[in-house]
């Protein structure tokens, strides 16, 4: 695949692991079918979606967007990068969600549906970063470690249990219910 600068909006569909890496210039990757996959961005922003399947979503550098939905079970796992990232997860019955921001600032919104025995794990980094658990959203563990930051945490979903461990910046807690 090439693509030159400047040149549109493009996107990779694939039904297996792929990566975005070494194509300088293509913006968007979409994994297909229900097997489990990986898919990685590149330097640039980035969207990459995940399927029904297990994912293993990396976005790079560049301010990525990593989204997955309609996962039934397995294990997701986001690693940002170091810009500013944001990641919405609105899959049910998940059984651990892992999202890793690095440096960068970063969102993440859960807003699936978990079971009995499901875990979501932030790790935001020395950016300012941002956890979202609307009401919709539910988990059995949920863990937001912030990092130095200025973080924020909006918990207005359900979680059996909840530690929330800002780090050295000044933090804010807001549960809404």
């Amino acid at each position: 695949i090439v693509e030159v600068a400047n040149g549109g909006t493009d996107t990779v569909f694939s039904r297996s692991a792929f990566s975005l890496e070494t194509l300088g210039n293509v913006e968007r990757l979409t994994l297909t079918g229900g097997n489990a996959a990986n898919g990685a961005g590149n330097a640039v922003a980035n969207l990459v979606l995940g399927n029904t399947g297990a994912n293993y979503l990396r976005g790079l550098d560049g301010a990525d967007t990593l989204n997955n939905t309609g996962n039934e079970i397995g294990t997701l796992v986001f690693n940002g990068g170091a810009d500013t990232d944001t990641l919405n997860s609105s899959g049910d019955a998940v059984m651990t969600l892992r999202f890793d921001g690095g440096p960068g600032s970063n969102t993440l919104i859960y807003s699936g549906v978990g079971g009995p025995e499901s875990s979501v794990t932030f790790l935001g980094g020395s950016g300012n970063d941002v956890f979202i658990l609307p009401n919709s959203g539910s988990a059995s563990t949920v863990d937001f470690e912030g990092g130095d930051g200025k973080d924020q945490a909006l918990i207005a979903g359900s979680a059996s249990e909840l530690t929330l461990a800002g780090g050295e910046g000044d933090d804010t807690y807001t549960f809404v219910g």
